[in-house]
C-alpha cells in the first residue's frame, strides 16, 4: 500500500525493460492514488514506446491534468506531439513550458533540440 515503493520498483522494471510489469506496477500506484501523475506520465511514455501515440498522449494529459508543471510529463508530451503524432507547432509549448519548469532538468539539452525542430516544423532529431 506504499505508491513511493510502487513507483520506485515501476520506474526500476522501466529502466530494464520490463514493460509489463512496470505497468502492472504504475496499475496498483494508480489503483492507491488514482491523481499520481507521475504514474499517469510513465504509463504514457510507455504506451509510446509500444508505439501507440494517441493512448500515450491521454495518459500523459492525465498526468498534466493533476499537476500542470510536472516538467517530465511536458517532456513527454512535447515528443509525443512531434515524435509520435508529427505536430510540430503544437509541441512547441509543452517543450517550453520543461524549460520554464525546469531550468536546469535532466532533458534540457534533449528539449532545446526538439524545440528547434517543432520550432522549424520538422522532427529531424526524433529517434527512428
Amino acid at each position: 500500500n506504499d505508491v513511493a515503493a510502487r513507483l520506485d520498483l515501476a520506474h526500476r522494471y522501466l529502466d530494464g525493460g520490463r514493460y509489463d510489469e512496470a505497468v502492472a506496477e504504475y496499475a496498483v500506484a494508480l489503483e492507491l492514488d488514482p491523481d499520481n501523475a507521475e504514474a499517469h506520465a510513465h504509463v504514457g511514455l510507455i504506451l509510446y514506446s509500444a508505439q501507440r501515440p494517441e493512448e500515450a498522449l491521454a495518459s500523459v494529459d492525465r498526468a498534466l491534468e493533476t499537476s500542470p508543471d510536472y516538467p517530465e510529463a511536458l517532456f513527454f508530451r512535447g515528443h509525443i506531439l512531434l515524435c509520435g503524432l508529427d505536430r510540430p507547432a503544437a509541441a512547441i509549448h509543452p517543450f517550453e513550458e520543461y524549460l520554464a519548469a525546469a531550468p536546469f532538468g535532466a532533458e534540457r539539452s534533449t528539449v532545446e533540440r526538439l524545440l528547434a525542430d517543432a520550432e522549424r516544423g520538422v522532427s529531424r532529431s526524433c529517434p527512428t
